[in-house]
């Protein structure tokens, strides 16, 4: 038996409730991806019957970090018609911390609302499919606290990313594994995540030290902190679907990321 399922068989799991359905609410931080929106809408409907299958309602929330191209007229228009869809805008570009304490303002307190199974996050740029949530949305209703989108998962594959990315995220698997030892995680910095909703909750005063995408891996402290089950779930990285430019400033995140290691 593995460790995660000995876990589970202490933690209790959601029944099947024939009257009262569950809220999945996802969170999609975008800045200029305006080719993405599209695609992302036509994935997003499919997610929504397929969640709609097992009891659990989609909400689907993208942060607009600013956007200086045709990204918020995207939103707009693949908005109508959806009424599971809206737009969160930034009037300054705050970076992928500034998103991830948007979702903490939006989304923290002391108690969720009743029903509310869990929050997502995923990357708006088209190379995180979503439908990988419906396996990561059953973990969450087996009792799982957080569950990550893993590249290192048997079934899981990676297309289109450059050397030193996949270099950088080889090596951050690594040294994380070796200094925090969270117990069945594998990808520390993916940012493809389902968070349990009353879990999520409790770490409303949280504050990060990162700037960069380090914050990503930052954000696993304060759940495993609180005690929280890890779970991940393979997932296809289709980062040759990618229209734009990565966003992500590759040496700044090594450095923050060894500083946060250095810290612990």
């Amino acid at each position: 038996m593995h460790n995660e399922d000995r876990a589970i068989e202490e933690r209790p799991v959601f029944r099947e409730r024939s009257m009262q359905k569950l809220r999945f609410k996802v969170y999609v931080p975008v800045f200029n991806e305006e080719k993405a929106i599209q695609p992302l809408a036509g994935q997003f409907d499919l997610l929504r019957e397929a969640l709609a299958g097992i009891g659990v309602v989609l909400e689907v929330r993208f942060v607009d970090d600013a956007s200086t191209d045709g990204t918020a007229q995207e939103l707009r228009k693949a908005g109508k018609g959806r009424p599971y869809w809206g737009v969160v805008r930034h009037p300054q570009n705050r970076g992928l911390k500034g998103v991830l304490e948007t979702v903490l303002a939006l989304e923290s307190g002391s108690h969720p609302p009743k029903g509310h199974l869990g929050i997502g996050l995923l990357d708006g740029d088209n190379t995180h499919p979503p439908m990988t949530f419906f396996p990561m949305v059953l973990k969450l209703m087996q009792g799982f606290d957080v569950v990550v989108a893993s590249r290192f998962q048997p079934g899981s594959f990676v297309e289109g990313l450059s050397f030193p990315r996949r270099a950088y995220s080889w090596m951050a698997s690594w040294l994380y594994r070796c200094s925090w030892r969270i117990p069945n995680l594998r990808d520390y910095t993916c940012g493809f995540r389902a968070y349990r909703a009353d879990l999520f909750w409790k770490a409303s005063g949280f504050k990060f030290k990162s700037q960069s995408f380090a914050s990503m891996a930052e954000f696993l402290r304060p759940f495993h902190r609180a005690g929280a089950i890890f779970g991940e779930v393979p997932f296809c990285l289709r980062y040759d679907l990618k229209k734009g430019r990565s966003k992500m400033k590759l040496l700044r995140t090594i450095l923050e990321s060894l500083r946060l290691l250095a810290g612990r």
